[in-house]
Parts: C-alpha cells; sequence; structure tokens
C-alpha cells in the first residue's frame, strides 16, 4: 500500500511539472514557416507561370517568409522543367546550356528572425554572365521550375505536399528559340491566327523539329498547377522524354514556319476554364511554350 502511495505521488510531480515546463502537445511547435506575398499589391515573384522576355537577362525576386519560432534557412532553386520530373534528355551534344539557379539563406544571413522579406532588389536570377554557371554561354529557352523552400529555427519545413512550398514554372524565352505570334484569340481553334517559326533573323536559330499542342482544362486546381489535359496533337520529334505525352508524333509540315490550320484540322471549340498551350523545340533543344487563355 505504502509503495502503491509513493507511485502515485511521483505520477502526480511529473504531471505538474509536465505543466509547468508546457510540453503539452497543444505547446509543440510543428508548423513549417509561411510563405506569401510582401503586401496585397506586390505579389510573390517570380508568378505563376510567368513568362520571362526574350530580352530579359534578371529575374526580380519578391516574397515574405514568417515564422514565430525564428527562420532558420530559406531555399530558392530552378532548375529545368523540359522533361516534365524526369530530367532526361536524349541528346547531350547541346550548345545551349541549361540555366540553373540555387540560393540558400542561412540563420548567419537571416538570424533567426521571425520575419524575411525580399522586395526584388537583392535577390534576383540572372540569365547572364553574372550566373557564373551560365557566363558568357546562351541558355536553353524553355520552362524551368522555381521554387521557396523555408525551414524555422524548430527544424519545421516548409514541403510540396501541402503546398507550404511555393514553386512554379517560368517561361523562358529567347530570340534564337522558335517564335509563337498569335493574334486573335478565337474559342473556336479553325478561327484563331497563330504561328510558330524559326526566327531566320538570329544567327543561332535552328529548324523547327517538334510541336506538342494541348488542351488543358483549370476547373478546380491550384493556381501553380498544370491542368488537365484534354486534348493533344503531337508532330515531330522530341530532344527531351517526357512522363506526360508521347516523344514522337506526325511528320512536321515544314521545319521553318507553321500554322495552327497546318496542325489541326479538326474544327476544336475552346470550353470555359480551358488553356490553348503550344510547346515547340529546335534542333538545337531550345523550347517555346505559349499558354493562352480565352
Amino acid at each position: 500500500m505504502i509503495r502503491l502511495v509513493h507511485i502515485l505521488s511521483l505520477l502526480g510531480l511529473m504531471t505538474f511539472s509536465g505543466c509547468l515546463s508546457g510540453t503539452s502537445e497543444d505547446d509543440i511547435d510543428l508548423l513549417p514557416p509561411e510563405i506569401s506575398s510582401i503586401a496585397e499589391d506586390i505579389p510573390i515573384a517570380p508568378g505563376y507561370f510567368q513568362e520571362v522576355g526574350a530580352e530579359d537577362n534578371a529575374i526580380p525576386i519578391h516574397f515574405k517568409v514568417t515564422d514565430p519560432s525564428g527562420i532558420s534557412q530559406i531555399k530558392l532553386q530552378s532548375h529545368s522543367g523540359f522533361d516534365g520530373h524526369s530530367h532526361g534528355r536524349f541528346a547531350n551534344d547541346f550548345s545551349f546550356i541549361l540555366f540553373r539557379h540555387y540560393q540558400l539563406l542561412t540563420e548567419e544571413n537571416l538570424a533567426g528572425a521571425n520575419t524575411f522579406t525580399a522586395d526584388g532588389e537583392e535577390l534576383m536570377i540572372y540569365l547572364d554572365d553574372r550566373n557564373p554557371e551560365i557566363g558568357t554561354g546562351n541558355i536553353l529557352a524553355g520552362p524551368y521550375h522555381f521554387s521557396i523552400q523555408a525551414t524555422d529555427l524548430n527544424g519545421n519545413e516548409s514541403r510540396y505536399a501541402d503546398n507550404s512550398t511555393y514553386h512554379t514554372t517560368l517561361l523562358i524565352q529567347r530570340p534564337y528559340a522558335p517564335q509563337i505570334e498569335y493574334t486573335t484569340t478565337n474559342r473556336n481553334l479553325s478561327q484563331m491566327e497563330l504561328s510558330i517559326r524559326k526566327n531566320e533573323a538570329n544567327a543561332l536559330a535552328t529548324d523547327l523539329r517538334f510541336v506538342w499542342i494541348y488542351i488543358e482544362n483549370r476547373a478546380g486546381v491550384n493556381p501553380w498547377q498544370e491542368g488537365e489535359v484534354t486534348q493533344e496533337w503531337v508532330f515531330g520529334e522530341s530532344n527531351w522524354p517526357h512522363q506526360f505525352r508521347p516523344t514522337s508524333g506526325a511528320p512536321l509540315p515544314s521545319t521553318q514556319e507553321l500554322s495552327l490550320q497546318e496542325l489541326l484540322s479538326e474544327n476544336i471549340q475552346i470550353k470555359d476554364q480551358e488553356v490553348l498551350v503550344v510547346w515547340a523545340e529546335d534542333t538545337a533543344g531550345n523550347i517555346s511554350l505559349k499558354r493562352i487563355e480565352f
């Protein structure tokens, strides 16, 4: 009986001690830092599917990270999205450079602050010789994935699975890549004026090699996500394996210039919440990607 009383007394002391030390499950920090826009009128940049102009050599970065326990590190990354997420390619002899960006802000830079703001003045993505991985070379045009990931002082890290990591796709355009031009956005594609051509005025331009046209339904998806592909047409042979489409299709009618009417003979009507996507490659591996909303 004495032993039982002693045990119960110990349990009571442990419970009381736990209350004093604040170690209940409710007090444990399990939340990652929040990545958001700086203000309502200053959205996160680069934005979702942001087009980077053919002459742009720097991309400002805007975002805010907050965490009540303090920020340990912030990681910025960008890499090729040419192949979906398989990160492979058929050819390895391209004279152009696959662009990459990696930047790590550590506790040394952040000093455990509860808030960090990037206002586009100091943090930049460089696409020229200011980026040592590019130097004086020319980058491959195309879609590149971009992400912002953050960790707090308790080790909680933002994740892709719950969208607490910010991620999107940059569409980097270049004058030597295939040129996609359109003048109307008629929902009936047989009446839409759109062309894909080699830029003869640029000495680095090469012949058209592959075209992928598809219609994407964005109903019910997050803004960073591609939607469901409802129809697609594939021509030529791609430089890049891709997990979401065939790598070859019908022969290209021309390697110099193409029209939408040449490629799509059907009478196709674009519906609400659908996007027309045109993906064009040249023999040098460059990709031009245009997302057209109606």
